[in-house]
């Protein structure tokens, strides 16, 4: 079975960052982990801790480059720092699924994501037209 493991990066959007928390905790197929990348004011950190608390995510501070890019690479150490050196999950048995804090999935986005994983595919592209 592959591992799903959803990445949100988020910068002092709580209103928005709740609205794709839930998004994710609704789905049918729940992701393996939920990390958040925060680049948030400590005074929005402390408030999306107590969000990530509530739904069971792991909250991370962006470690790199103040931007969206160090967000996701600051998820991505962690990922193998925390998880793969450790044997927690296997990173040719996992896929990362990329989301921003003003972004929603339908409740079937992960479960149609898996759907469509075969022997060989080392990633699914989603939601473009």
């Amino acid at each position: 079975m592959k591992n799903i493991i959803a990445i949100i990066a988020t910068k002092n959007r709580i209103s928005l960052f709740e609205k794709t928390a839930n998004s994710i905790f609704r789905q049918i197929k729940n992701p393996t982990l939920t990390i958040v990348a925060s680049d948030s004011s400590d005074e929005n950190y402390e408030i999306e801790k107590s969000i990530c608390a509530k739904y069971g995510f792991i909250i991370i501070r962006d470690e790199y480059e103040h931007n969206y890019a160090g967000n996701l690479n600051s998820a991505i150490d962690f990922i193998i720092r925390e998880y793969v050196i450790n044997g927690l999950v296997d990173p040719k048995e996992t896929f990362l699924a990329f989301l921003d804090d003003d972004d929603v999935w339908e409740r079937d986005y992960l479960q149609e994501c898996s759907e469509r994983i075969e022997p060989g595919i080392d990633f699914i592209v989603a939601g473009l037209f």
